[in-house]
């Protein structure tokens, strides 16, 4: 998001190149990671057959593309990292998958406004000192009637000590500051919108609303 957001980000283009530089298998998300069946467990709280979906920072591609397969949604991908939307396409093509997938920044996407049922990222917004102009950005791209999903790690907690312990430097990338369900709640204007909710969700802490 680097034309856009400047000084704001936490990361960079580069960064993420580097990343999503590898390979990866072709293949579904693995069932036997259990951050990955979070994900899949709220998204299927959500996502209809036929919904248009899209997710922002869609690289390697991997949730899309289950998305595409197991939710029968009709699903686009966003990614600034050309790498990364490079592997999401491979992967959609290996798995014979169907997805409008663009490389651009989100502050200047050619996707029109107010077209997606769900609007999605998974760890993004963190990477931003002030995300709430990238939650907006959300926002301004869901249709009436529709959702953004938006979700952030939690290292406020045993994760965050673990993550000291094992690479201190990484947590230099993420607002540590946003990651509790008061702090993600005050990201959105609430009177602008039907209904604004934040919550614990995982494998080890139940749903809760602000």
């Amino acid at each position: 998001m680097s034309d856009e957001h400047g000084d704001n980000e936490l990361s960079t283009a580069g960064y993420w190149d580097g990343v999503w530089s590898g390979d990866i298998r072709l293949r579904l998300p693995s069932p036997y990671i259990v951050a990955t069946r979070n994900l899949q467990r709220l998204l299927r709280r959500y996502v209809r057959p036929g919904h248009r979906f899209l997710e922002i920072g869609c690289a390697p591609g991997k949730i899309l593309a289950w998305a595409a397969s197991d939710r029968q949604a009709e699903v686009s991908g966003l990614d600034y990292s050309a790498p990364g939307l490079a592997t999401s396409k491979r992967l959609f093509d290996a798995l014979h998958l169907s997805g409008d997938l663009r490389c651009e920044d989100l502050g200047q996407t050619t996707f029109p406004r107010a077209s997606f049922d769900i609007v999605y990222s998974s760890g993004l917004i963190e990477h931003f000192a002030d995300p709430r102009t990238v939650v907006r950005q959300h926002l301004d791209l869901v249709k009436p009637g529709g959702m953004a999903v938006i979700t952030v790690p939690d290292y406020s907690g045993i994760y965050g000590v673990l993550q000291r312990y094992f690479d201190t430097a990484i947590l230099g990338i993420h607002n540590l500051d946003i990651m509790s369900v008061g702090a993600m709640q005050d990201l959105v204007a609430r009177e602008d919108y039907e209904s604004v909710r934040a919550y614990r969700f995982g494998r080890n802490a139940a749903p809760r609303s602000a």
